[in-house]
């Protein structure tokens, strides 16, 4: 995504500097600097993939959590990403079954264990005490 954003932003710079609009207009200004923030986060996103998975002789490997090693946890809340709980996402499955057919309670699947009421009560105990 980001990829693409900072091509489509480029492209939008240079065709901002086609039509003469010059560095002291604010739409300009703000091309230059959304460029630059989309280009940034390319080079981390480069970074992570480097470090992490794909490109490192000697990748660091995430151990997955044995909640997502079962196939009844359909609850992947604590598991995803920021915009994937912005947007809800990953629960996109869900809404379309719900909208063809009434949801039953196997649908749901399994929690979490971190999302049990034991945890979730000792997190509230430690942050209100």
């Amino acid at each position: 995504y980001n990829m693409s954003a900072a091509v489509f932003k480029v492209l939008r710079l240079s065709h901002l500097g086609g039509r003469g609009v010059g560095a002291g207009s604010m739409r300009f200004d703000l091309s230059v600097a959304s460029v630059i923030l989309y280009l940034l986060l390319v080079v981390v996103e480069g970074h992570v993939l480097y470090r992490k998975r794909y490109l490192s002789s000697h990748p660091i490997s995430d151990p997955v959590p044995e909640d997502l090693l079962r196939g009844d946890v359909h609850f992947l809340f604590p598991y995803v990403s920021l915009p994937s709980r912005l947007i809800h996402w990953y629960n996109n499955w869900l809404m379309i079954l719900g909208f063809k057919m009434p949801l039953q309670l196997h649908h749901l699947g399994k929690l979490p264990k971190d999302v049990h009421a034991r945890p979730v009560y000792g997190h509230f105990r430690e942050v209100y005490e």
